[in-house]
């Protein structure tokens, strides 16, 4: 099967969930007798903590093993937003909603590849659901105690 037909397959079925949020986990993939659609959706959270390690004003509120437990309930189940917007997650849709969108996209290539059903795909439930588990280091604030330490 083309991934075209496949991603056509896919967009047809999610608004319903087949099976099970246990079977679905369990479920292998295409070709792969090896790999499970759990497999899967641990590389792609990885993924995206890898990034999320790196930035220096935000830090994840989960660890890596709860995040996965949340990143794959959002795309099995999708997330309803818990904060409302501020400053600082305005500040963090600027900064980093870009970068996190485009390994969003890479790891549905890659769902898309190995042909893994993701009932919601949507970009905004996972990105609220990581913006909701982040840190965020006020920028002003460090200036400022840099400021304080210069004196």
């Amino acid at each position: 099967m083309n991934s075209l037909s496949y991603l056509s397959l896919v967009s047809a079925k999610s608004k319903k969930r087949p099976r099970s949020f246990s079977k679905w986990l369990s479920t292998p993939v295409a070709h792969e007798t090896s790999l499970t659609t759990n497999d899967i959706l641990t590389q792609m959270s990885q993924r995206i903590l890898l990034y999320l390690q790196k930035a220096r004003d935000i830090d994840m509120s989960l660890s890596a093993h709860s995040f996965l437990i949340c990143y794959r309930r959002a795309l099995y189940m999708g997330y309803t937003n818990k904060s409302h917007s501020d400053t600082l997650t305005d500040y963090v849709d600027l900064k980093y909603m870009e970068d996190i969108h485009a390994i969003h996209l890479e790891c549905l290539a890659l769902a898309d590849h190995y042909q893994v059903y993701i009932p919601h795909r949507e970009w905004m439930n996972i990105y609220e659901m990581i913006r909701d588990n982040l840190n965020i280091y006020d920028p002003d604030e460090e200036e400022e105690e840099e400021d304080e330490i210069q004196l």
